[in-house]
């Protein structure tokens, strides 16, 4: 599969920048948007393009501040960075389309639909960003800026905290992430603290397209998944036996099945 990359520019109003994306899959199948974790990036989701290729247009940016999009050029804020997103794939002239965020990419696809509803013909929240009160003080806590060490022990602190998220997955996951929450310097807190502070009850209820809400049973926001379908007005709840933090690599298989099967009814 041709995972191929670009650039589009941002006006100044969203930072100035420039978007990074990889795009993929079949030319003239639906479009289907992947809205990553942090602290990673559009990397992430090459395993789900491979699993998905014949049956979307997929089209998965870096979040403003990580991977190879640069930073808002202000504080991060889940509405800044989804307003970016919006306007880059708005760019891109697609017309509206499916759109899938995995944790952080979750909150970012909700905020898009609220956004720009113009743009979301449905979506799949996977992890969805519903806190109860321990989630909401203990997020940012999981994100705490590092100082650099000139002995390199930060990479030491950060490379443990991306291992805790799923101590099975592959270490080349921990490698590429530890090295993205260098890189994104104070971009990585910032998103953690932004997504503890969003009214997610709200948005969930105030949402009207058809959205899917999954989980993996040992994802850290299973516990909420329950709760956010109840919120919701036109929805489907599914789980992935065993799937955590980085579920959409570790099982691709499970989550193609579930977005191919959810977004392919809609489609036909």
């Amino acid at each position: 599969m041709n995972i191929r990359r670009a650039y589009l520019d941002l006006p100044e109003a969203h930072g100035g920048g420039q978007l990074h994306y990889r795009r993929a899959g079949r030319l003239g199948a639906p479009t289907l948007v992947l809205l990553h974790q942090s602290p990673s990036h559009s990397a992430m989701f090459a395993p789900l393009m491979e699993a998905l290729a014949d049956d979307f247009e997929m089209i998965a940016p870096d979040t403003p501040g990580f991977g190879a999009s640069d930073a808002l050029g202000s504080e991060f804020s889940i509405a800044a960075a989804a307003a970016a997103i919006s306007e880059g794939v708005g760019q891109l002239q697609i017309g509206p389309c499916f759109w899938f965020g995995h944790h952080t990419g979750a909150a970012l696809a909700l905020q898009v639909a609220a956004l720009a509803p113009e743009q979301v013909t449905a979506l799949a929240l996977s992890g969805p960003c519903l806190l109860d009160e321990n989630l909401r003080e203990k997020l940012p806590q999981l994100a705490t800026p590092v100082a650099v060490g000139e002995d390199g022990s930060h990479l030491r602190t950060l490379w443990q905290r991306m291992r805790a998220k799923d101590e099975s997955a592959d270490p080349m996951i921990w490698q590429r992430d530890t090295l993205q929450a260098a890189a994104a310097g104070d971009a990585y807190p910032q998103a953690y603290a932004a997504v503890a502070q969003l009214d997610t009850a709200a948005q969930l209820q105030a949402l009207r397209c058809p959205t899917l809400v999954l989980a993996g049973t040992e994802d850290p926001l299973y516990p909420q998944l329950a709760a956010a379908h109840a919120l919701l007005h036109n929805s489907r709840c599914a789980e992935i036996p065993g799937g955590r933090s980085y579920v959409c690599e570790q099982q691709p298989a499970a989550v193609a099945d579930l977005l191919r099967e959810f977004f392919g009814a809609l489609h036909a």
